[in-house]
């Protein structure tokens, strides 16, 4: 009899514990927090791409960023230009008023199929999930491309 007392408490003892972290879990997911760090303290892969593509410029601010429990990383410029990266320093977003995205961003099928497509237009904005690539061009119209096969998926006007 003793045992079987001893053997449910363990087991009832080891739920709570899975329980408590569970919600430990569900809890941090739901923690953003963001803060100002210098440039240096990005990942050398974002720091490069700054050095290639805004080359003398230095950013107004850098954010690190922690949500759902993911680093990211967002540059802005003092024109507003903003860049985001994820925790490796590749970025996920481009997108700018001021200034067209560098063409060394943009996939070339892309930049192929804007430029016969939408002469003159300039890519304003740039984005990329895991299986998608979205970009927004000065004439306000909005495509999406597979990223697999670079067909496009989705056009907005």
């Amino acid at each position: 009899m003793a045992g079987n007392t001893s053997n449910r408490k363990k087991w009832l003892w080891a739920a709570v514990c899975a329980a408590l972290v569970i919600i430990a879990f569900a809890i941090a997911r739901n923690i953003e927090s963001k803060k100002p760090v210098a440039a240096e303290a990005l990942p050398e892969t974002a720091a490069a791409l700054l050095d290639r593509h805004y080359q003398g410029e230095a950013p107004a601010l850098v954010l690190k960023k922690f949500d759902d429990l993911r680093t990211s990383y967002e540059v802005t410029f003092t024109d507003g230009t903003k860049l985001k990266f994820d925790r490796r320093g590749e970025w996920t977003e481009v997108e700018s008023h001021a200034r067209p995205v560098p063409s060394g961003l943009v996939p070339p099928q892309v930049l192929d199929y804007t430029g016969r497509n939408f002469p003159g237009a300039a890519i304003m904005e740039i984005s990329r999930k895991r299986k998608e690539v979205e970009v927004k061009l000065g004439n306000r119209i909005e495509l999406t491309f597979d990223s697999g096969n670079w067909m496009l998926k989705d056009f907005d006007d």
